[in-house]
């Protein structure tokens, strides 16, 4: 018996429709900015389909950038990152990259996402002269608060709050201990389950860990030896005078109730904020302000590569 193979008109079109050619952009944004924001920049075009990935050169995508009829970007100066949906982030732009464009929202067109980050110029002879030159500096360092000179001070820092009640704020601080350069951070007591906070839109969990320790017990139990804890709480030295030691665990109380009497006291060092009016901050930007005085005061001592560069 002869088996008859239907074919659906609709199916067929669709097909039809799906590989036609689209406009193919490039959306860029600068590191901070949203990507709805992003400036666009008309690539030619391409075809998407469900059944193949349409692949284009870091090359053609970074003379497209460099074009300065069609853009302003500056890579002698910007780091440029494309990303990648496989590995869900940002990945360094370079002339061999192999980068798969991606369906925009509504299927009539296809778009390629790029992020430049600043980098440190240099006005030696050093200086990237040429756009493949520009694309191999592009590396993101290992950890932007970590200097370049080995006469820097060394060092580490964590942050974490004590029975905080908010996902949120954890969430908060865990983006702001990523921009500035912390090692993790960390959560005593089970007051709210964080792990999937709605404030984490950088996905910080990618790049910086994050531990839940039942009690102060289990906390003391694993500290990094030979680091000093330091108390984010009223009272104490105040932040523009406090000397921030190279290895340092910084710990903030509740929302509610503040760091324990007894914890202030078992840290070598406690730091307090100023303020204009009320000096009760919300306890993710208090721990925000600390790292932000870390970041910056060691930036004056040393030159440190990357994003720190903007403190100056």
């Amino acid at each position: 018996m002869t088996s008859i193979q239907t074919i659906d008109a609709n199916d067929e079109s669709k097909t039809k429709e799906s590989n036609l050619p689209v406009p193919l952009f490039i959306r860029y944004v600068y590191r901070g900015e949203a990507l709805r924001s992003g400036r666009l920049l008309e690539l030619g075009s391409t075809l998407i389909s469900d059944t193949s990935e349409h692949i284009h050169s870091g090359d053609r995508i970074l003379r497209a950038l460099a074009d300065t009829s069609l853009s302003n970007v500056d890579l002698r100066r910007q780091k440029p990152f494309y990303y990648c949906t496989s590995l869900e982030g940002w990945m360094p732009l370079a002339p061999d990259s192999r980068v798969v464009a991606r369906p925009g929202s509504m299927g009539d067109s296809a778009r390629i996402d790029v992020m430049l980050e600043p980098m440190q110029m240099s006005t030696g002879p050093s200086r990237c002269p040429s756009l493949t030159a520009s694309a191999m500096c592009s590396a993101p360092s290992d950890n932007f608060a970590r200097s370049s000179s080995p006469s820097a001070p060394d060092g580490f820092f964590a942050v974490g709050i004590v029975n905080s009640k908010s996902q949120v704020n954890v969430g908060t601080l865990w983006r702001s201990a990523y921009q500035l350069g912390a090692s993790y951070i960390f959560t005593i007591g089970n007051r709210n389950t964080w792990e999937k906070t709605s404030s984490d839109t950088m996905k910080t969990w990618r790049h910086v860990p994050a531990f839940r320790y039942a009690d102060w017990d289990a906390f003391c139990a694993v500290c990094p030896h030979a680091t000093p804890w330091v108390a984010i709480e009223m009272g104490g030295t105040p932040l523009d005078d406090f000397v921030h030691p190279d290895r340092a665990i910084y710990l903030l109380g509740a929302e509610d109730h503040g760091l324990p009497a007894a914890i202030v006291r078992a840290c070598a060092y406690s730091v307090s904020l100023d303020a204009v009016r009320e000096a009760s901050y919300n306890v993710a930007v208090a721990g925000s302000i600390v790292m932000y005085d870390r970041a910056r005061k060691r930036r004056q001592q040393v030159p440190f590569p990357g994003t720190l560069d903007t403190f100056r």
